[in-house]
């Protein structure tokens, strides 16, 4: 190989690299990947935020299982099977509500731990924002950057310390690989992680703030 194809040649394999970091970047920051990501450390890590037998098991169920159920559901049913992509992210959009909201509903009627709750709640009105951004205002919000987003604020509002800079690593690890492949823009990437500090907000001033003042 002369040294005019090899100049060529090592750009190429470097883009091809970066690209493939990227698409790894992008799976492994799916949003039910890391909310699962983030429910397994908590349990290990700081196991007392899992008061009851049933909590770590429900918390599943609604942050992962709800959203991931709606792939196989768009594909079994016809009408929805037909609008391809666009037909499960719709999908995907209502399970997620429909399992966000039974983890709040689950959260208070057990007298979940705050910090449990502060998932929960932080998820619901997360998503409520990312719909009405999307579906009411008609501002393109990134699913994926809510996802990223809520698993990151929560990982490190729970955790503390340096899990902080985990959380913010991972974070931008999503941001460079969705806009590296160009599945979004800036500003769709911005809006997304706005939800989830709105959702954050409001999670805070229902469930950390009455539990610091004893009601």
């Amino acid at each position: 190989m002369d040294v005019n194809n090899q100049c060529r040649y090592v750009p190429r394999e470097g883009k091809r690299a970066l690209e493939t970091l990227a698409l790894i970047g992008r799976g492994v920051t799916l949003p039910a990947i890391l909310a699962a990501a983030v429910l397994v450390t908590v349990l290990i890590i700081r196991p007392e935020v899992f008061m009851h037998k049933s909590d770590f098991a429900v918390s599943l169920f609604c942050r992962v299982g709800c959203p991931v159920l709606a792939y196989p559901i768009a594909k079994c049913v016809p009408a929805l099977r037909r609008k391809g992509r666009e037909g499960a992210r719709n999908t995907a959009f209502l399970t997620s509500v429909i399992g966000y909201l039974i983890g709040v509903i689950y959260a208070y009627a057990i007298g979940a731990a705050p910090s449990l709750s502060l998932i929960h709640v932080t998820y619901f009105f997360s998503v409520v924002l990312l719909l009405f951004c999307n579906k009411a205002v008609g501002l393109r919000a990134s699913a994926h950057s809510c996802g990223a987003a809520g698993a990151a604020v929560l990982f490190g509002a729970i955790m503390g310390g340096f899990y902080w800079l985990i959380a913010l690593a991972v974070f931008l690890f999503s941001l460079w690989s969705s806009l590296s492949l160009k599945r979004h823009d800036g500003k769709e990437f911005l809006f997304g992680a706005l939800c989830v500090l709105g959702g954050f907000m409001i999670a805070i001033l229902c469930t950390v703030i009455p539990a610091m003042k004893g009601f």
